[in-house]
C-alpha cells in the first residue's frame, strides 16, 4: 500500500514478539536489531508504525529514545487499563493531568503511566518529539482511552474509520493516513497545524 502511494522508503517488518514485551527487552531490542544500526548506516529519518500492542511498544521506544526516530504511527494502540484513562479524564484530559508517583516500580500500570507522562511532555513543549499520527476504528472497545489521546492531537492528526479492533480497519485506516502524505515534508512541530511530514525511511 505505500509503494501503491509512492512512499519512497526502506521498508522492515520487525518481530517485536510477546515474549520481548513480557521480558522488558522489547526496547532494547528495537534500539539495538533495528534503529541503531539504519542510524549507523546513514539513515535520518525513521518512522514506527506500531498496530495494537506494537503501538504501546512504539510508544514506549519513543520515550526512552525520543531523538531516534522522526515519527510514529499507531493504529489502534492500547494505552493502558481504562482505570488509568479515566484517572486522566476526570482531572481534565491529559494537559491538565498531573502524573503521580508510584512506589510500584517497574508494574503494568506505572509502564503506562510513564507513557502518558511522555505524551503530555511532549504536547506541553511542542518541539523535540517525534511526531505522531493516531488512527483507530469508531467500535473500537479501547476508544475511550484513545479518545482521550486524539482530543490532545491536531484534528489532521487523527484518523477514524467504522469497525473494530481488527486487520480490516487497520488496513482502512493505513490508506486514510497514506492519503495525507504524512511521509513528505521536512518539518513538525506539536505545537502547529497539520502539515505533511518526513519521509517514513530516508537516507
Amino acid at each position: 500500500m505505500a509503494r501503491e502511494r509512492g512512499v519512497d522508503a526502506d521498508l522492515m517488518e520487525v518481530d517485536l514478539h510477546l515474549g520481548y514485551y513480557r521480558e522488558g527487552t522489547y526496547s532494547k531490542r528495537l534500539w539495538e536489531d533495528v534503529v541503531a544500526p539504519a542510524r549507523a548506516s546513514g539513515y535520518r529519518r525513521i518512522w514506527i508504525v506500531g498496530i495494537s500492542l506494537g503501538g504501546s511498544g512504539a510508544l514506549g521506544f519513543a520515550r526512552e529514545h525520543p531523538d531516534s526516530v522522526a515519527g510514529l504511527v499507531l493504529l489502534s494502540p492500547y494505552l493502558g487499563p481504562p482505570e488509568l484513562t479515566e484517572k486522566i479524564r476526570v482531572r481534565g484530559g491529559l494537559v491538565k493531568w498531573t502524573p503521580e508517583k508510584s512506589d510500584d516500580a517497574g508494574s503494568f500500570e506505572q509502564f503506562f503511566e510513564e507513557i502518558w507522562s511522555f505524551l503530555k511532555r511532549a504536547i506541553s513543549t511542542g518541539g523535540g518529539f517525534p511526531a505522531l499520527f493516531l488512527g483507530y476504528g469508531r467500535n473500537e472497545r479501547m476508544a475511550p482511552s484513545l479518545d482521550l489521546l486524539a482530543d490532545s492531537l491536531p484534528a489532521g492528526h487523527v484518523a477514524r474509520v467504522p469497525g473494530g479492533h481488527r486487520w480490516k480497519t487497520w488496513q482502512a485506516l493505513w490508506a486514510e493516513l497514506l492519503s495525507r502524505q504524512l511521509f513528505d515534508a521536512p518539518e513538525w512541530s506539536w505545537t502547529t497545524p497539520f502539515a505533511p511530514l518526513p519521509r517514513l525511511v530516508s537516507r
